[in-house]
């Protein structure tokens, strides 16, 4: 009975000891996970531009592709009517979806999956590190950089031609974020990928473009609550080591809560000639 007891005693230490080794195992899988999400939906940017004779890319929210009318502006164009993670679908394997849309010139293209009751989960949109989001849902893990694919402020209207690659991150697309990694519900609000989340405190009106931020040179620049308290309007890291993004020539990195909001919104911001800080 003693040697059993002994035996039994030596299990329970042994699996005591494997439990933090399994558990860290997890969290690597999920976090490497998140990064091949964010990893094609930064390369799906590209595939996009070398369909299109000048490099266009998709808006955050808007009709793509562009109509060739001179009038037309990013919400009177051609094309489906929808955020970015809607117009990438073709170039992420989702192209059934994206074709069972509705089709036309106008009208919310990505919400009529919803009105024909069509499917909306999508696997690349969703990270595992997200207690928020799991494969039962059509939200999304990520958001979009406004300051890169948004209408700038100064420029409504027709003065703004949407974002085109290479020409629009003069900084370079090494240094310019296209995603981050932020709850699918923080905060009770509820981050839907395939339309936009209409709110007074978004810019372009009112529309925050589907699950977006616009970066912030005041901190956070993202946040590490957890997705009661985690702030909508911003990225949030899934965990204490940080948050990760993807960079618009297809790499992906993390971004530690030691980075200034200086250095976050220059490599947020693709054309404001800024040079990275040693904190990147």
């Amino acid at each position: 009975m003693i040697e059993l007891l002994v035996v039994i005693a030596i299990i329970a230490i042994l699996i005591g000891l494997l439990l933090p080794a399994v558990q860290k195992v997890r969290e690597a899988a999920a976090r490497m996970s998140s990064q091949n999400n964010l990893k094609q939906m930064s390369l799906a940017l590209h595939n996009v531009a070398s369909n299109t004779s000048d490099g266009r890319l998709p808006p955050a929210y808007g009709f793509f592709p562009k109509g060739t009318d001179a009038a037309s502006n990013d919400w009177q164009q051609s094309g489906a009517e929808g955020p970015i993670y809607f117009h990438l679908l073709p170039f992420i394997e989702q192209g059934n979806m994206y074709n069972s849309a509705a089709t036309g010139t106008s009208g919310h293209l990505g919400a009529q999956l919803q009105w024909a009751g069509k499917a909306r989960t999508v696997k690349t949109y969703i990270a595992p590190s997200d207690p928020t989001n799991d494969t039962t849902k059509d939200l999304s893990s990520y958001r979009t950089n406004l300051l890169a694919f948004a209408t700038p402020p100064a420029n409504a209207g027709t003065s703004w031609d949407g974002p085109r690659l290479p020409a629009t991150f003069s900084d370079g697309t090494s240094s310019t974020v296209a995603f981050a990694e932020g709850f699918a519900v923080p905060n009770g609000t509820t981050n839907y990928w395939w339309y936009s989340m209409d709110n007074a405190a978004c810019p372009n009106g009112g529309r925050c473009n589907g699950p977006s931020y616009l970066a912030t040179t005041t901190s956070p620049v993202f946040t590490t609550q957890p997705p009661q308290t985690a702030l909508w309007d911003r990225p949030n890291a899934y965990n204490a080591s940080g948050v990760q993004v993807a960079m618009l020539d297809g790499s992906v990195r993390s971004v530690t809560t030691s980075i200034t909001p200086a250095t976050w919104y220059t490599a947020n911001h693709p054309s404001d000639g800024g040079v990275l800080g040693s904190d990147w």
